[in-house]
C-alpha cells in the first residue's frame, strides 16, 4: 500500500512507546478536509477490544478495497501489531522468482521466529485475485452472452421489419418514378425514412439502457454506467443495419418498371 505522507511503522513502536496510527486516504478526505492529518490525535473505535488508547497519525496511505473488489472504500485505520496484536496475522511476500517455489524457504524463517506458527491458506496473489473475481466474471459471461443474442436478434428483426415494410412501399415507388421522380432522390427518402425511425428508437434504447444499467453497476469495475464506446458502438450497429435495411428494398424497387410495379399492385 503506497504510503502518500507521513511516515511507515518501525522498530520504535513498541507496546511502551506513543500509540500510533496509520489512516487511508479516505478517512484524511473525510476527517481533516483541507488540512495535513499528521500528528493529529485520534480515538478508533474497535471490535477488537473496546476502545483502544488515544493514537497519534504518523502517516497516510492510499485506498484499498478491503471488503471486495465491487464495494465501496471505507475510512480505515491501521494499528502497529506490537501495540495491538491479534491471533491471526496475513503476511503478504514479495518474491522475484515463482512464489511458490519460494515457500519452503519462507516456513523455515518463520519456524525459526516462532516453531508454533503454521502457515495455511498460501496463494498467490493471482490465485487469490481470481478468487475474489470468479463470481463477477461468472455475472460478466452470462450477461454478454445474452447481451450478444439479444443484439443479433435485434439486427435481425430490425432488417426484417424495415426491409418488408421498403418492399410493400414498391407500388408507391413506382408512381412516383412514374411521375418523373429521380431514382436517386426516392432511394434518398426512403433510406432517410428508414434511418430517422432508427434514430428515434435508438434514442428511446439509450434511455432506457442508461436507466438499466445503472442497476447493474456494481457489477462494473473501472467502467461507467454510461461508458461512451459501447453506446457508440452498438448505436451505430443498429443505424448501420436501419441503412441497409432500407437501402437494399429501396434500390430493388427503383430498378423495376414503373408499369410493372403499378399493374402488380
Amino acid at each position: 500500500i503506497q504510503l502518500l505522507s507521513g511516515r511507515n511503522f518501525n522498530q520504535y513502536d513498541t507496546e511502551k512507546s506513543k500509540p500510533v496510527v496509520i489512516i487511508n486516504e479516505t478517512l484524511a478526505r473525510k476527517h481533516f478536509p483541507g488540512e495535513d492529518p499528521i500528528g493529529k490525535i485520534i480515538w478508533p473505535a474497535s471490535s477488537a477490544g473496546g476502545y483502544p488508547p488515544k493514537r497519534e497519525i504518523i502517516g497516510v496511505v492510499s485506498d484499498i478495497r478491503n471488503n471486495g473488489l465491487n464495494q465501496e472504500v471505507m475510512a480505515e485505520v491501521y494499528l502497529p501489531h506490537s501495540q495491538f496484536a491479534l491471533d491471526g496475522m496475513l503476511l503478504l511476500v514479495s518474491t522475484y522468482d515463482n512464489p511458490m517455489a519460494t515457500l519452503p524457504a519462507i516456513k523455515a524463517v518463520l519456524k525459526e521466529i516462532d516453531p508454533e506458527i503454521v502457515p495455511y491458506n498460501v496463494r498467490t496473489l493471482d490465485k487469490g485475485l481470481s478468487i475474489e473475481l470468479a463470481q463477477p466474471r461468472f455475472n460478466t459471461m452470462l450477461i454478454s452472452v445474452f447481451a450478444a443474442l439479444a443484439l443479433i436478434l435485434t439486427t435481425i428483426g430490425l432488417y426484417g421489419s424495415i426491409s418488408y415494410s421498403v418492399v410493400q412501399r414498391t407500388h408507391e415507388i413506382g408512381i412516383r418514378i412514374a411521375l418523373g421522380a429521380n431514382s436517386s432522390s426516392v432511394l434518398r427518402m426512403i433510406v432517410g425514412q428508414g434511418l430517422k425511425l432508427a434514430v428515434l428508437g435508438v434514442g428511446l434504447g439509450l434511455a432506457g439502457a442508461i436507466a438499466v444499467t445503472r442497476l447493474i453497476s456494481s457489477m462494473l469495475f473501472n467502467t461507467s454506467t454510461t461508458d461512451p464506446v459501447t453506446f457508440t458502438v452498438i448505436s451505430s450497429l443498429i443505424i448501420f443495419t436501419a441503412g441497409l435495411a432500407s437501402y437494399f428494398p429501396a434500390h430493388k424497387a427503383t430498378k423495376v418498371d414503373p408499369m410493372i410495379a403499378i399493374r402488380n399492385q
